[in-house]
């Protein structure tokens, strides 16, 4: 299984020089279905050329089911690149994600989307150190309730590894939602994350934790604010500290029982070239 589960806009900034640290919710627009982004279909992935960028993995090797793979332009933005792509679940019970495999110096990423591989990545909870909590609780809306309300509950994750695949941190969030084809008439939810404490990571503070329904009460959001740090030397020396963060991590539940998502996502340090995101939906 493709860890419980995930949804997602995503919005990526890599190599950027950021001062402070905000616990303020970020909203995303309730994402299109399918796949949204400043997306080049690519046939070939070997084609891509890096330039002197980092390849994070083989193609060969991406943990999808029959991947597609994009060239996503990236924008210039504090330092370094903004990435932004959407991705929403295409049915119930279905999955969707998107992999970096590789970066170049021009703000270009070779992305992978597909349909995550059984097994991987690694279930919340496998790090040495772990969070998690509740959000705040929604309120019913009676006035839209029908006599009948379906139920759907699903999860939103986003990951950060080094080129070893090893999880250095992650941020998961899950909503349960009652909805009537166009309405989300209640919902509860909750935050899951993960650091890898055996190489220094740790979190900045505590991450928060909200929800919210949009204005019309279609969609319901659970999500999460966090910075996980770490100090360590390895892989390299020069590292320096590197900070990830997420602002936000959100998971939206639909009035039409639509699972999606979305996350703001950057890294900043020395050896940010090293560590790369992937994201995706899980029912």
């Amino acid at each position: 299984m493709f860890r419980k589960s995930r949804a997602s806009t995503l919005s990526v900034l890599v190599g950027a020089i950021v001062l402070s640290f905000a616990v303020v919710p970020q909203a995303i627009a309730a994402p299109i279905p399918g796949v949204q982004g400043d997306l080049t279909p690519i046939a070939d992935p070997a084609a891509f050329a890096v330039n002197g960028g980092a390849w994070f993995m083989n193609p060969a090797t991406v943990p999808l089911v029959n991947p597609k793979f994009y060239i996503l332009q990236g924008s210039p933005q504090d330092g370094g690149f903004a990435y932004s792509i959407s991705l929403t679940s295409p049915t119930s019970g279905s999955d969707i994600a998107a992999v970096e495999v590789a970066i170049s110096p021009q703000g270009r990423q070779l992305v992978a989307v597909g349909t995550p591989a059984a097994d991987w990545p690694k279930p919340v909870g496998s790090l040495a150190g772990q969070g998690s909590a509740a959000a705040p609780a929604s309120t019913s809306v009676e006035s839209v309730s029908p006599l009948t309300s379906s139920y759907r509950t699903g999860e939103f994750l986003t990951i950060w590894q080094d080129p070893l695949g090893i999880i250095v941190n992650e941020v998961a969030d899950r909503i349960n939602w009652y909805y009537d084809g166009t309405y989300v008439t209640s919902f509860t939810g909750s935050s899951f994350w993960n650091w890898f404490s055996g190489n220094g990571w740790h979190p900045v503070g505590s991450p928060y934790v909200g929800s919210y329904y949009n204005s019309n009460h279609t969609w319901g959001t659970v999500y999460t604010n966090a910075q996980f740090e770490t100090s360590s030397w390895f892989p390299l020396p020069t590292c320096g500290t590197t900070d990830i963060y997420y602002q936000a991590n959100n998971v939206y539940g639909g009035g039409n029982g639509q699972l999606s998502g979305g996350v703001n996502t950057w890294g900043t340090g020395g050896c940010m070239f090293l560590l790369h995101w992937l994201a995706g939906t899980h029912p």
